[in-house]
């Protein structure tokens, strides 16, 4: 093959590759009825909102107290991989961006803080189904390089948290 060829042959190979999906990535698709799918509580929690649905169409729902009638902040999220380890924990990497503020939240001043910001998050759900453990990063831009590597109850950077699943 002459070198003409060669330089030819090489950019097309390549193009077959991405056109056949070949060395693509594959974006993971959620079922109806994934596991995060739920309403998860954290009672009595001063600090951090009692709870969060999570919702099988990509949107969240974050509550400060579980009284509440509107949730405080709404948000999207997209799970990028799930797996489950060897003691049937279910694990999940996923990213979210808060895109709304309502209720109690507005009450912390104008701008409403929180909207636009973007998270990596790690989620586990324990075997039981019944125990999420999240650690939550914030990030200026979704990068599948910063994601948290384990679950850290005392992360140096983010939020670890702890949440039941609430009953139907």
């Amino acid at each position: 093959m002459t070198a003409r060829g060669v330089l030819i042959g090489i950019p097309t190979a390549a193009l077959a590759l991405v056109l056949l999906g070949g060395g693509s990535t594959k974006k993971y698709v959620p079922k109806a009825n994934e596991e995060l799918n739920a309403a998860w509580v954290q009672e009595n929690n001063s600090y951090r909102p009692e709870k969060e649905i999570i919702g099988p169409d990509g949107r969240f729902e974050t509550y400060w107290k579980l009284s509440d009638p509107e949730p405080a902040w709404e948000g999207t999220f997209e799970i990028v991989k799930k797996w489950k380890d060897g003691k049937g924990n279910v694990w999940y990497k996923v990213q979210g961006a808060v895109t709304a503020c309502k209720g109690q939240a507005k009450s912390y001043g104008t701008p409403c803080p929180g909207v636009g910001s973007k998270w990596h998050e790690l989620f586990r759900i324990t075997n039981s189904g019944t125990l999420l453990e999240v650690n939550r990063r914030p990030v200026m831009e979704f990068s599948s390089k910063v994601f948290p590597a384990r679950i850290d109850p005392n992360p140096k950077v983010g939020i670890y948290e702890t949440l039941t699943r609430a009953e139907k």
